[in-house]
């Protein structure tokens, strides 16, 4: 078994608080060694600067389409009473999942995108991937049950 050369906690600590400071601006691609970076605040990511105009309305189209087509096929299945059978309740749900979706991951998403450092917290930030595919999985689930 091969050892990969990673370093011990110890090592870790070993490093002083300004080379840390000066990785981070690093992979941020902020300011220079002068300037001081402030975590708490967003940091657009350099190289989406010039197509996050075009990235933020695609996403906004795509969402309020995908919002308002959603609500108009579940208003349409409810209307008709379609939900009586089951392909017209599958699509149901998937429309209700994809609702879902388009309100609360798509939004968080394009933050991720286009933002480069963390600033919504552990818990969304441990709970973001299965936000992602939990939606669609619950409710096909729900639906097969």
């Amino acid at each position: 078994m091969v050892k990969g050369n990673a370093t011990s906690p110890s090592q870790e600590s070993d490093i002083p608080p300004h080379i840390w400071a000066v990785i981070h601006q690093l992979l941020l691609g902020v300011g220079g060694a002068d300037k001081k970076i402030d975590l708490r605040e967003p940091h657009p990511k350099k190289s989406l600067e010039d197509v996050a105009s075009f990235i933020i309305c695609a996403y906004g189209v795509l969402t309020v389409y995908g919002v308002v087509s959603n609500i108009f096929l579940f208003v349409h299945i409810i209307q008709y009473r379609l939900y009586k059978d089951p392909t017209y309740s599958f699509i149901m749900n998937n429309a209700i999942s994809d609702i879902f979706k388009g309100v609360i991951v798509l939004p968080i998403t394009l933050y991720v995108l286009l933002v480069q450092n963390w600033m919504l917290g552990e818990l969304l930030c441990t709970f973001l991937p299965m936000l992602q595919v939990s939606f669609e999985n619950h409710f096909v689930s729900k639906y097969i049950d």
